[in-house]
C-alpha cells in the first residue's frame, strides 16, 4: 500500500487540485460474511458516511458518522462513532489525516445486554485518486487507538468534492 500511494503522488496527471471552499461529501459502504470451520457465521454491516469543507486549498476540516452492526450466532453488537477530522495536502493528492473519535458500543447476547462508551484516535495516510474533476477514490493506511485497543489497516474511501472559489 505504500508502494502504491508512493507510485501514484509521483504520476503526472492522476492529481487533481482541492479548492479553497469545496464541499467534501463521501463516505464508504462495508459487507462482511465469514463462515468458521464449526457452522458458526459472522456477518458485520458498516456504514460511514463524512462530509467536510476545504479551509484552503490543502486544508480539509470536516467530520464523520460510522455506524457497525456485527451478527454472530447468538450474539448481536453495534457500534456508534462520532469522528471529526482534519487533513492537509502535503503533494499532489497525498495527504495526513487525524479524526478524534468518540464510540458507544452496544452488545446483545439475549439474556444480557451490555453498553460501553470509549474515545480514541485514528491516524492515516492517503491518496485522492480523481475518476473526473469532482469524484475520487482515497486509498489509505490507517492506524486506530480506541480506549487501549489498536488496529492498523487498509481503507478505502469514495468522495465528491463540490463547488469551490471559481465557482464549479
Amino acid at each position: 500500500m505504500i508502494v502504491l500511494i508512493i507510485a501514484l503522488a509521483s504520476s503526472p496527471g492522476l492529481a487533481q487540485t482541492t479548492q479553497n471552499g469545496q464541499f467534501i461529501a463521501g463516505g464508504s459502504l462495508s459487507f462482511i460474511s465469514v463462515s468458521g470451520n464449526n457452522s458458526s457465521s459472522t456477518t458485520i454491516i458498516q456504514i460511514a458516511p463524512g462530509l467536510g469543507v476545504m479551509a484552503t486549498d490543502r486544508l480539509g476540516l470536516g467530520a464523520e458518522i460510522n455506524y457497525l452492526r456485527e451478527s454472530s450466532d447468538n450474539i448481536t453488537s453495534s457500534s456508534y462513532s462520532f469522528s471529526p477530522f482534519v487533513r492537509y495536502y502535503i503533494y499532489k493528492g497525498l495527504f495526513p489525516q487525524f479524526k478524534y473519535v468518540w464510540a458507544k458500543m452496544e452488545d446483545d447476547a439475549g439474556f444480557f445486554s451490555s453498553s460501553q462508551s470509549a474515545s480514541g484516535i485514528d491516524i492515516s495516510l492517503g491518496y485522492t485518486i480523481f475518476l473526473s474533476p469532482t469524484v475520487a477514490l482515497e486509498p489509505s493506511l490507517f492506524y486506530l487507538s480506541l480506549e487501549g485497543d489498536s488496529a492498523v489497516g487498509l481503507r478505502m474511501g469514495f468522495r465528491a468534492f463540490l463547488g469551490g472559489s471559481d465557482g464549479e
